[in-house]
């Protein structure tokens, strides 16, 4: 009788751990960390650099950025913490805000049947926006100098993608965004804050 009760309090302990260990969050995946130090910063005779985030996630759908490993306001603050510097000297101050760093999801239409069951549809298309401006103001608040970047980068994910394949796919969405988003704005700072510029 004593070897029934002790089986059945393992058994009985064996289903608390196992239900204990699925109620677990899986772990977070690792990616490499999208910096932009493989070139020289831009630095600017002006204090800041001073970014306003005008940007609010949602939170609920389509809008999927608070659910990525790297949404694009972070990679946003990242760039500007890489690329952009400020000697501290002057009245002006180098301003940075954030308008938009949305990611929505929309559902895609797909073949039912025998053959949509064996072909790898896609499923959910990812689009990715970031609208970002860069301005020198003086202490009147006048706007001495401003670039603009509005950049829009889409994928779309297949019915049979796992979760860490939608989280890769999320990560490189944001990369290959930041990417259009440093150019459009390097050259824009350049081009148009040459009064401004010390080096870069």
């Amino acid at each position: 009788m004593r070897s029934l009760l002790t089986a059945a309090a393992l058994a009985v302990a064996a289903v608390v751990t196992l239900s204990a260990c699925t109620t677990e969050p899986p772990p977070a995946r690792a990616f490499a960390e999208l910096r932009f130090t493989n070139q020289a910063p831009l630095s600017f005779g002006a204090q800041g650099p001073e970014i306003i985030n005008n940007f609010r996630p949602p939170m609920g759908d389509p809008h999927v950025e608070h659910l990525m490993p790297l949404p694009p306001e972070k990679a946003i603050r990242t760039w500007v913490g890489d690329r952009l510097q400020a000697s501290g000297v002057g009245n002006n101050t180098l301003r940075v805000t954030i308008n938009n760093a949305s990611v929505t999801e929309t559902p895609l239409d797909t073949k039912g049947g025998v053959r949509g069951f064996f072909t790898d549809q896609q499923e959910l298309r990812y689009d990715a926006r970031a609208d970002v401006v860069v301005q020198i103001i003086d202490m009147e608040g006048r706007v001495r100098a401003e670039a603009v970047s509005n950049v829009w980068r889409s994928r779309t994910l297949g019915q049979k993608a796992s979760l860490a394949e939608r989280e890769r796919l999320w990560f490189e969405l944001v990369e290959r965004l930041m990417l259009d988003l440093d150019s459009q704005l390097t050259t824009g700072l350049r081009q148009h804050f040459r009064e401004f510029l010390i080096s870069g």
